[in-house]
């Protein structure tokens, strides 16, 4: 389930005291707020989310920013999801695809329609407010280990470019999603199946895009959310016959991405152990949180970019 903008508003309301005077200095859509303290223009900070369902937490960063900012703040999630943000994909938006059959491919799979575009790499994104459109520069990118952790993908046969078809028909009727057999037979035949990305794999595209985004964009503040090394309700104690285990796969994965921040001299948001000092549970998987665990995690992602000195 995708986490809102309103949701966390309500949630914000809810639990943080002497907050509703700062939440009437703000705008939001269905994916950012736009909010300013003090001197409206003396300050500007541009906070791009590009990831999974777990960024949504990044939200709940408003008031502690609104009590620390001087100027105007803009936090966007580009609204593609996980389905777009596995490391290799995310390096793909680079490459000169062949745009007719793009075309073809985001209209059959019925995919965002910046999918294969290098959103990420650019250095500024646009805010759409009541009195025009706002542009901010990326002080900060936010990105998540989940998609590289969970996602499948597949390769276009022919020419080689790969795509996570993500999950539109979740949300469809499914009558029409099963009347279309030309376009599940189309995909058959179009691309095959290469599944999760491997640690090794992961390692190198990820040092590339942490390189790639901070050559592209200007931006040297780098943030990744790693994410919980077990699964609520698993009940397994001994892994040793276990095959392919996606608990060992993820603390695989989440030391490479701790290697990474050191070579790379980026930061880590340690989702695995804000998680399990809480408890998980209520959660219902390893992705997706109650609304209560969105503060203790909103308030180390703030923590973390008061070091970055992002508000002075």
């Amino acid at each position: 389930m995708a986490v809102t903008t309103a949701r966390v508003e309500n949630f914000i309301k809810r639990k943080i005291k002497g907050v509703k005077a700062q939440l009437d200095k703000r705008y939001q859509g269905h994916n950012f707020i736009y909010f300013w303290n003090g001197s409206k223009n003396k300050k500007r900070v541009g906070i791009y989310l590009r990831g999974g369902c777990d960024l949504g937490a990044i939200f709940a960063c408003e008031p502690f920013i609104q009590a620390e900012l001087d100027g105007t703040c803009a936090i966007m999630r580009a609204g593609f999801g996980a389905a777009s943000a596995r490391s290799d994909i995310l390096l793909q938006t680079l490459e000169d695809l062949p745009q007719d059959e793009i075309d073809t491919v985001i209209e059959t799979l019925r995919l965002n329609k910046n999918y294969f575009k290098p959103q990420l790499f650019k250095k500024e994104f646009v805010i759409p407010t009541p009195t025009g459109n706002e542009r901010f520069e990326k002080d900060v990118v936010v990105l998540s280990l989940g998609p590289d952790l969970v996602r499948n993908a597949y390769r276009h046969r022919k020419l080689g470019f790969i795509v996570d078809p993500g999950g539109w028909w979740l949300n469809q009727n499914m009558g029409n999603v099963l009347s279309d057999l030309t376009a599940v037979s189309w995909f058959n035949k179009t691309f095959k199946k290469i599944g999760q990305i491997s640690l090794e794999e992961s390692k190198n595209t990820f040092t590339k895009l942490i390189n790639e985004t901070r050559e592209r964009t200007g931006c040297d503040n780098i943030i990744v959310l790693n994410m919980l090394s077990l699964e609520p309700g698993d009940q397994t104690y001994n892994y040793q016959f276990t095959r392919n285990a996606q608990v060992i796969r993820r603390k695989e994965f989440d030391l490479m991405l701790w290697d990474l921040s050191r070579d790379l001299d980026f930061s880590v948001v340690d989702i695995d152990k804000i998680l399990k000092q809480l408890g998980v549970k209520e959660q219902v998987d390893f992705a997706h949180w109650p609304l209560d665990r969105f503060e203790p995690v909103a308030k180390e992602v703030f923590r973390v970019m008061k070091e970055m000195r992002i508000f002075e």
